[in-house]
């Protein structure tokens, strides 16, 4: 076990506390890696001496520390218990949980968290914490469920046409053609309270104007890759009404939801406060978060 406080290896770097949800994490991270072939990093986030006064006891990082290598050992198992062939690396470092996190993804591939824990890290990642991974964390951050869900599933990405959503997509297809799944592309749109009469070309009632202009921006952003992905079994689907809502509902049986870090359109504001709360507290599978 390596301490130290950064690394460049690559990989899908995984967030461990011991916790059940966290463990969850580490299951689906490792499908991930091995899908991949590359390695899995597990991650113990131990607290320092800064930290350690959120518990009110100084000994608490170094209670962690020392039982830490027994945390990541049985994460490892965990992960080797599925994908054996697994190359596995195992990582301990002190501070602040998404900041620490934070910095060591800058070196992987993908950062995986649990939504909910048990341990010292859920207690510090969930809240304003995991909207701070969510806005700074780079590449992409996952956040698994401990609840079942449709691994064989499909993929499900929410679009509009901002430049993060181009991210999103890119991601989206890349996992979809890996995992053999089909693709489900969602845009949410709104319509105006009013729109005077004479901004209206062809005298086209409101509802109808703001369908036809999320269908272009639906099909604006799939086109460049519909076109690298011929064969991909790519569905479109416009629907009217707040993002996070038709997300969340639209995540019943999927393998993974993506979206991007920012948006704008039918995603105002995706990822930053409520909404992305509601994104990733009620979504029913893992959500992927790109940047």
């Amino acid at each position: 076990m390596t301490h130290q406080q950064e690394f460049t290896e690559s990989g899908v770097l995984v967030g461990v506390d011991g916790s059940a949800p966290s463990l969850a994490a580490v299951g689906w991270a490792a499908r991930a890696a091995a899908d991949s072939g590359q390695p899995l990093i597990l991650c113990l986030v131990v607290p320092d001496k800064h930290t350690a006064a959120t518990f009110g006891d100084p000994e608490v990082g170094l209670e962690m520390a020392q039982r830490g290598e027994q945390v990541l050992e049985n994460a490892r198992k965990e992960a080797l218990a599925t994908q054996p062939d697994l190359r596995t690396v195992t990582r301990v470092v002190a501070g602040q949980p998404a900041e620490q996190l934070a910095q060591l993804a800058a070196g992987a591939d993908m950062l995986v968290v649990g939504s909910h824990g048990t341990g010292w890290l859920h207690r510090l990642i969930v809240g304003s914490t995991s909207m701070q991974l969510a806005a700074h964390a780079p590449g992409t951050l996952v956040v698994t469920r401990t609840d079942p869900y449709r691994v064989d599933g499909r993929v499900l990405v929410g679009v509009d046409d901002s430049e993060p959503a181009q991210a999103a997509l890119e991601f989206a297809f890349a996992t979809a053609a890996r995992l053999g799944r089909w693709l489900l592309a969602i845009h949410a749109y709104a319509v105006p309270p009013s729109v005077p009469t004479q901004a209206l070309e062809n005298a086209q009632e409101p509802a109808l104007t703001s369908r036809l202009e999320a269908t272009r921006v639906l099909d604006d952003a799939l086109a460049p890759w519909t076109a690298k992905y011929p064969e991909m079994n790519v569905r479109r689907e416009i629907c009217r009404g707040p993002a996070s809502r038709v997300l969340a509902k639209a995540s019943v049986n999927a393998a993974l939801l993506v979206v991007g870090s920012r948006g704008h359109g039918g995603f105002p504001g995706l990822l930053l406060g409520s909404v992305s709360q509601h994104v990733v507290a009620l979504a029913t599978c893992p959500v992927a978060i790109t940047h």
